[in-house]
């Protein structure tokens, strides 16, 4: 091989850990949000608060996955305490690599 070739065989493989690194990050993020953050409070709050509540977590979601390469992220929102689901949100990246989401409410629990 030359060393153009070799230059370029070791530029792809840096790019690739950047990405494996960026990977596991964000999968690291969509753990800890799942697990934790996504678990609202209270059965107790009306269902429009509690979709507002999703909402306000989806818009702090985007702007954790606006520097990741993000194909399609499914992320749930559940109730804390005894848990019940609240909405299924679909976070997907646009023509324009902006992030945007579906927030899915019809797959609820309570």
């Amino acid at each position: 091989m030359t060393e153009k070739q070799n230059e370029a065989i070791k530029k792809e493989q840096e790019n690739l850990r950047r990405t494996k690194k960026s990977i596991s990050d964000l999968e690291s993020q969509i753990e800890a949000a799942v697990t934790f953050d996504e678990m609202i409070d209270s059965l107790h709050d009306s269902f429009d608060t509690l979709k507002r509540l999703c909402k306000e977590k989806a818009d702090a979601l985007v702007k954790s996955f606006s520097d990741q390469e993000v194909e399609d992220v499914v992320v749930t929102f559940w109730t804390e305490g005894f848990p019940e689901l609240i909405c299924v949100a679909q976070f997907s990246k646009n023509e324009n690599k902006e992030v945007v989401y579906n927030l899915d409410f019809s797959q609820t629990t309570l």
